[in-house]
């Protein structure tokens, strides 16, 4: 009996083991099991301390910055100077373009073209090191496994963007319907253009009924996809359409919205009218400019121009210069224009393309700038889907040089040559995307568009070649290719001339090969 009780004494202490190592157990097991959910509201709670550090940082900097302002604005304005707009440049280009002779070399001597200058406008991406020349491959290699049999895919309808129209303001910014909390009770008027009635009135703008508006304008920024220049111009169509073109309130709202977007503006008045100045990290032309304290600062107001001018010159902490360089179009709703085709009957090439008219009309808006930033923009989705599939038949099993032939002579013979004098009867690049609006092109614009395919269809870095009176192109390609050419980066370019007519990749005209080029990279 004692020998029992001594055996049930020991079931139940290691029972009582059993129990409370089961317990110790499932404890541990929730404990790392709760870990990972509490390292991860532990991490939400950083982020959301974090965000609400942002808000208060920038709610403080917003409110300091919008006082000093106004008192800023109170003392007298000073009294600038304005330079009168830049000429744009003129080329003396050929009236009719220059074709290839006859008794031209077939396969002439390899000429190394000199460099001036490299400029770089690839959007993000690293600078690529300097290297060897990459191993060339065999000339045979095809860029393409298709045959040109190969049946093409529908095209992708163009993306449309989303906006919201629920709110006061209606607008319509290059057909594209939007709309922003601005009511009809939050308008204001300015008594007068003195300081201290201009600083009553941004008090008022800049006193937080504004703000819902100037975060709705930077949120569309985001849905249309528009670089700083088409920020502006957003900003220029929302005042307008509150207050009217060009009125002094506009303005007024234009300077604070600008001013919430980051952007180096400042107010000027000159004949009891207010102007809207913006520093711009790009040169532009044909629009009069003021140099305040070392940067220089556009009017780009399109009216009656002042005789004279006083400025505020207020400056924010971290306020930045607007930029013109665009890499992707605007997402804009799509309007079609009249169809153009364009063909190769040599090559039996046929594409047509229908213009979007709302992106030519902010396209045509464009301030007149130097051309690399037209050489910068690609082309439209829309566009490349109608453009791309004939051409990327064409050139399926092909090498990379007779693909590139095959394009480069469907510039030659599908596009209508004209300088810009005749067809416009000023300077003026267009876009890539522009050359399906207009019925004629000169040397950079189908240089431009040249690189743009070249890119898209065999991916090839690729270069422009800016001469005083002339533009032409340059390919880098993988396989071996003789011809004129520049070297870049420790890389050979072979030049490839949507303009003279009848040359072959590899040719540079006769009269330029001893002229030394800028180099103009953008991809």
């Amino acid at each position: 009996m004692a020998l029992f009780l001594v055996h049930t004494r020991v079931d139940r202490h290691l029972l009582h083991i059993t129990i409370l190592m089961k317990r110790s157990i499932l404890l541990l097991l929730t404990l790392l099991m709760a870990l990972p959910l509490m390292a991860q509201k532990t991490r939400q709670q950083a982020l959301l301390e974090y965000q609400a550090r942002r808000r208060k940082a920038y709610t403080e900097f917003s409110a300091n910055y919008r006082k000093a302002c106004s008192e800023f604005m109170r003392k007298r304005w000073e009294a600038f100077r304005t330079h009168a707009p830049l000429p744009m440049p003129e080329r003396k280009e050929p009236t009719a373009p220059i074709v290839k002779q006859p008794d031209a070399p077939t396969v002439p001597t390899p000429v190394q073209i000199p460099i001036d200058q490299v400029v770089d406008l690839r959007p993000t991406a690293p600078a690529t090191p300097a290297g060897p020349t990459p191993k060339p491959a065999t000339p045979t290699t095809p860029i393409r496994p298709a045959t040109p049999s190969t049946p093409q895919k529908p095209a992708t309808p163009a993306p449309q963007p989303k906006t919201d129209l629920s709110r006061p303001l209606q607008f319509t910014f290059y057909g594209t319907a939007s709309s922003v909390t601005l009511k009809n009770t939050q308008k204001l008027r300015l008594s007068s253009l003195q300081e201290n009635a201009v600083a009553d009135a941004w008090d008022k703008i800049a006193g937080g009924s504004y703000d819902q508006a100037a975060r709705e304008c930077l949120e569309l920024k985001k849905q249309l996809r528009l670089n700083d220049w088409g920020y502006y111009d957003l900003v220029r169509t929302v005042a307008n359409a509150y207050y009217g073109n060009n009125t002094n309130e506009s303005i007024l709202l234009q300077s604070f919205l600008m001013a919430e977007g980051g952007y180096k503006m400042r107010l000027a008045r000159g004949d009891n009218r207010l102007f809207l100045l913006l520093a711009l990290s790009d040169k532009i032309y044909a629009q009069p400019y003021f140099e305040i304290d070392g940067t220089t600062f556009y009017l780009l107001d399109k009216g009656k121009y002042a005789s004279s001018y006083n400025i505020c010159n207020f400056s924010i902490s971290g306020e930045k210069s607007l930029s013109l360089k665009m890499t992707d179009l605007p997402l804009l709703t799509r309007k079609a224009g009249t169809a153009t085709t364009r063909k190769d009957k040599t090559a039996n090439i046929t594409t047509t393309v229908t213009p979007d008219l709302n992106l030519l009309g902010f396209l045509n808006n464009y301030p007149a700038c130097d051309w690399e930033i037209y050489a910068g923009a690609k082309l439209s989705s829309a566009t490349s889907s109608q453009l791309l599939p004939s051409l990327r038949q064409a050139i399926a099993g092909k090498s990379q040089r007779e693909a590139a032939d095959i394009l480069l002579h469907y510039l030659h013979r599908a596009y209508s040559y004209k300088t810009d004098q005749q067809q416009f009867g000023i300077e003026r690049t267009l876009f890539a995307e522009e050359m399906f609006g207009y019925p004629h092109s000169d040397c950079e614009d189908r240089s431009i568009l040249y690189a743009r395919l070249i890119e898209e269809l065999l991916q090839l870095p690729v270069v422009l070649l800016y001469y005083p009176e002339h533009i032409a192109t340059a390919v880098c390609f993988t396989e071996q290719v003789s011809g004129d050419y520049v070297q870049v980066g420790g890389r050979k370019y072979v030049v490839c001339d949507p303009t003279y007519m009848g040359a072959d990749v590899g040719e540079a005209m006769p009269e330029y090969k001893k002229v030394s080029a800028r180099i103009i990279r953008i991809n």
